[in-house]
């Protein structure tokens, strides 16, 4: 069975902000998803994060005994998948619901916080991750006001401001690879230093 853009795993761990795409498992603020990290994306060990074996889950090669394989997971919850709520449009959850109506499952299950995730994703630095993401979140207002074309204008008083608005198209475009690049990098760059990167474009 597929890790990747699988979404009963990604439903899975939704509610403590793990998802999964098709460049591995991503850890998301659940209050404000432009903050996230990749966590790892090798595929057997996103399956073992998750709670497979993942000898077991890689020769699962039909939805039933992918299924199967849910019913022995602690983390499985089956109430979030009786009802299949893209009505048919998903075919795994389309599946999973019937195969569930038709094999009911009493059974306990372990539930994740965040704070159960950092002894078990301790290799993956996933603590000082989520705290340097809770730190940018909490400093935002002060990362954004520290660069503006005011900013660049008092430091370089001879600029061109004709090039202010190219410049940060350029600078909020393609410059980094993603929000969060470009947010490390405000915060832990001075103003000097932050226009001196700005007018090398």
């Amino acid at each position: 069975m597929y890790v990747k853009k699988n979404p009963v795993l990604s439903k899975m761990f939704a509610h403590c902000g793990l998802t999964l795409s098709e460049h591995g498992l991503h850890f998301y603020l659940s209050d404000d998803p432009i903050y996230n990290f990749l966590v790892t994306d090798d595929h057997v060990k996103i399956a073992e994060i998750m709670g497979f074996d993942y000898t077991e889950f890689d020769a699962a090669k039909e939805y039933e005994e992918f299924f199967k394989l849910l019913y022995k997971n602690q983390y499985f919850r089956p109430s979030r998948f009786l009802i299949d709520n893209t009505e048919g449009k998903v075919r795994m959850f389309k599946e999973l619901a019937e195969y569930l109506a038709v094999n009911p499952i009493y059974k306990g299950y372990t539930t994740r916080q965040i704070a159960d995730m950092f002894e078990p994703l301790k290799e993956f630095y996933f603590k000082e991750r989520y705290d340097r993401l809770v730190e940018l979140r909490d400093n935002a207002r002060a990362i954004k006001n520290k660069f503006n074309g005011g900013t660049v204008l008092r430091l370089k008083p001879d600029y061109d401001r004709r090039n202010l608005e190219a410049g940060f198209n350029k600078f909020n475009g393609d410059h980094f690879k993603t929000p969060m690049d470009k947010m490390e990098f405000l915060y832990t760059h001075t103003e000097e230093e932050i226009v001196e990167e700005f007018i090398k474009l």
